[in-house]
C-alpha cells in the first residue's frame, strides 16, 4: 500500500498532473453524532495520525510535495517529451516533462521480462539492451545512464542506480543566471530555496549511491563543470559551493534520505537534523538528541543537543467501565421518551437533531418461538437488540412473556454526488 501511494504520487507529477490529494491526510475521531458510520475513528493509512504522529507514508509523501513545490514553474508549464531521453540500462522506464524553464526526467524502476522490456523504453539503444532476466517488475536494482541526444549520457561519472519501487528524477537545461545554467542535476532534490542570497539545494539518496551536478558557465563554448558526490552513510552533510562566474553562488547540501526526512524549511530558516520544526522555528529533537545545523539569511549555526528528558506517564488504574449502549437493556428507563402507537420517521420528532436515534418496544411471546419483522421505507443502517443481545430482525427468537426490542438507527447521509457528471437541478418553493 505504501509503495503504491508513493509511486502513484510521483507518476501523477511525472505524467503532468496538476495536483493530487490523499484521503485522508490526517486521521481523527468522529465525536458525538458527527460520524458517517458506527465506527468512531478513521485513519485510512493517513500520513499523519490522530495524535499528530507521523506514519510511514508521511516522509516519502513530503519528499514528493517539496519537489513539486520547488519546481512548480517547470511542471505547470511543461508538456510530455518522449523523445528527449532514454535509459541505457534494462528496466528503466522514462517519462519527461519539458518546459522553457527546464526539463525534468523521471526514471521508474520497471524491470520487465525480456519480451516486454521494449515497451518500457522510449528508445532502445541496441538489441542487447532488451535482454534482461525474467524477474518481477521493480524487484531488483536497475542500473544505467540517461541518454540525452544533444548532451550525452548522464550521470557523466558512474551510473544511475534505481532501487526497487523508486522513481529517480534528473533535471536538465535549468536556467540559473544571465550567463550560466545547470546543464544537469542527476540527484534527488528535496527542495530548492534562496537562503541568505545563496541558491540552496537539498539533495538526498541511499547511503553509498552517487549524484552529480554539471554547470555550464559563460556565453562561450566552455565545457560544463562537473561536480560529483556520494551520499553519506551517517548524518554528515556534504556542502558543495558552486560559483556561476557572475557573482551568484549555489550551495548543494548532500545527505542521505534518513537525514533529509529530518530537514525542514520554516520561513527563512533551513533546519537539518530535527524530528520536527514548528511554525515558530522551534525544533523538536529525537529522544537521543543530536546535532542540528541551521542555515538562515545571516548565518550557519551548529547546535549539539543532549538527550531529551523523558517524562514518565502516570499509571492508569481503578478503571471503570461504562456501557455505551445502555438503551438496549430490558430494564432501561425510557419513561421520558417520546411514544407513539406505531414507529414514526425520526425527523417527525421535535427533539431529533442528528442522524442517530433509538426505538424501543415490547413484544409479547405466547411461547418460545421465532418471528420476523421488516422495516418499511428504511433508509440507513440499524443495529437490533433483543433482550439486550444483538439480534437479527428477520429471525427474532422470542421467549415466553415480555421481550424487549431495541433498535439503534442511523439515517442515510446526504448524497455527496461523488463523481457525478450530470446537471444539478435545484428546486425552490415559497
Amino acid at each position: 500500500m505504501l509503495n503504491e501511494k508513493i509511486r502513484g504520487t510521483w507518476k501523477i507529477i511525472a505524467f503532468g498532473g496538476g495536483g493530487y490529494c490523499y484521503y485522508v491526510v490526517h486521521g481523527g475521531s468522529n465525536f458525538g453524532y458527527s460520524g458517517d458510520s458506527f465506527e468512531a475513528t478513521y485513519d485510512y493509512s493517513s500520513p499523519i495520525g490522530e495524535a499528530g504522529q507521523f506514519h510511514n507514508l508521511y516522509a516519502p509523501a513530503r519528499r514528493a510535495a517539496l519537489f513539486a513545490q520547488s519546481f512548480s514553474s517547470i511542471l505547470t508549464s511543461s508538456s510530455n517529451a518522449p523523445a528527449f531521453a532514454a535509459f541505457t540500462g534494462n528496466g528503466g522506464r522514462v517519462t519527461t516533462r519539458m518546459s522553457p524553464q527546464g526539463t525534468i526526467v523521471f526514471v521508474d524502476n520497471f524491470l520487465l521480462p525480456a519480451d516486454k522490456n521494449k515497451a518500457a523504453q522510449h528508445i532502445a539503444p541496441t538489441a542487447d539492451a532488451l535482454k534482461v532476466e525474467a524477474v518481477e517488475p521493480g524487484k531488483a536494482d536497475v542500473t544505467g545512464k540517461v541518454k540525452i541526444a544533444e548532451l550525452g549520457d548522464f550521470p557523466k561519472d558512474g551510473n544511475l542506480v534505481i532501487h526497487p519501487n523508486d522513481i529517480r528524477t534528473l533535471i536538465f537545461n535549468l536556467p540559473w543566471t544571465a550567463s550560466s545554467r545547470f546543464e544537469s542535476v542527476s540527484a534527488n532534490v528535496l527542495l530548492r530555496r534562496t537562503i541568505g542570497g545563496i541558491d540552496t539545494w537539498v539533495c538526498y539518496g541511499a547511503p553509498g549511491d552517487t549524484g552529480e551536478v554539471t554547470v555550464k558557465r559563460g556565453a562561450g563554448k566552455d565545457l560544463p563543470v562537473n561536480y560529483s558526490f556520494t551520499y553519506p552513510k551517517d548524518d554528515t552533510v556534504q556542502e558543495i559551493m558552486i560559483d556561476s562566474s557572475d557573482g551568484v553562488k549555489a550551495r548543494f547540501l548532500v545527505m542521505n534520505t534518513a537525514l533529509a526526512d529530518r530537514t525542514w524549511m520554516v520561513k527563512d530558516k533551513l533546519v537539518v537534523g530535527a524530528a520536527f520544526v514548528r511554525e515558530d522555528g522551534s525544533a523538536e529533537l529525537t529522544p537521543e538528541g543530536g546535532k542540528l545545523v541551521v542555515y538562515s539569511d545571516t548565518e550557519k549555526k551548529e547546535l549539539n543537543e543532549g538527550p531529551v528528558p523523558v517524562t514518565e506517564l502516570p499509571v492508569l488504574k481503578e478503571w471503570q467501565w461504562r456501557d455505551a449502549a445502555r438503551e438496549r437493556l430490558p430494564g432501561y428507563d425510557d419513561s421520558k421518551w417520546l411514544s407513539s402507537a406505531n414507529a414514526q420517521a425520526m425527523e417527525t420528532y421535535d427533539s431529533y437533531q442528528n442522524r442517530y436515534g433509538w426505538y424501543r418496544a415490547t413484544l409479547q411471546g405466547e411461547s418460545k418461538s421465532a418471528v420476523s419483522l421488516k422495516f418499511m421505507g428504511k433508509d440507513g443502517r440499524s443495529q437490533v437488540y433483543l433482550n439486550g443481545e444483538p439480534a437479527d430482525l428477520g429471525n427474532l427468537k422470542l421467549k415466553a412473556g415480555d421481550n424487549s426490542l431495541a433498535i439503534f438507527f442511523k439515517t442515510g447521509p446526504r448524497p455527496k454526488m461523488f463523481a457525478f457528471n450530470g446537471v444539478i437541478m435545484f428546486y425552490f418553493r415559497n
